[in-house]
């Protein structure tokens, strides 16, 4: 299966070069980084987990060249790990001023999984949980985080998300 994975910028991005490294034993794996996950991780792992023309950062790219289009069409599964109170909030209210947000724009709802990570006062926050109820009422799936940790959903489960690919 061919899976995307988009890596936003928070202090648990490292989590995602994990989540990688197990898709890409059994699955075609892409990666969207956003500017901020740059902060957090070396786009050089990335590349030495995946070739570099499976990489997209997050830059502004030729208009006559839709290729978030064309990738949307073409992923089984997308995943946002970590999905970060930012890009939820921006991307719940349909705003799509990256190449993430709008690659995410076109692909179809019920085949983009979001896993919020963040610090639990953020998470919990009512305006993070009333977007989070807008996106699973649209058909996204979202991965409600484990909880046990100040930051909400560190213990993710990469099973758990394998799991989610049929």
């Amino acid at each position: 299966m061919k899976i995307m994975i988009g890596i936003t910028g928070s202090s648990m991005a490292g989590y995602s070069i994990e989540l990688i490294k197990e898709l890409i034993k059994e699955h075609d794996v892409y990666v969207i980084m956003t500017q901020n996950s740059m902060h957090f991780i070396d786009q050089e792992l990335i590349i030495n987990l995946v070739e570099k023309s499976k990489l997209f950062l997050n830059l502004y790219y030729n208009i006559n060249n839709p290729i978030h289009l064309e990738l949307a069409m073409q992923m089984d599964y997308t995943f946002i790990v970590p999905a970060t109170y930012n890009f939820i909030g921006k991307y719940t209210n349909g705003i799509a001023d990256d190449f993430l947000t709008t690659y995410c724009s076109v692909v179809s709802n019920e085949k983009l999984i979001i896993a919020p990570t963040m610090y639990g006062k953020m998470y919990y926050q009512e305006i993070n949980q009333n977007n989070l109820k807008k996106l699973e009422a649209l058909g996204h799936i979202v991965m409600r985080p484990q909880a046990g940790y100040e930051s909400v959903g560190a213990l993710i489960n990469i099973n758990l998300i394998k799991g989610l690919i049929k």
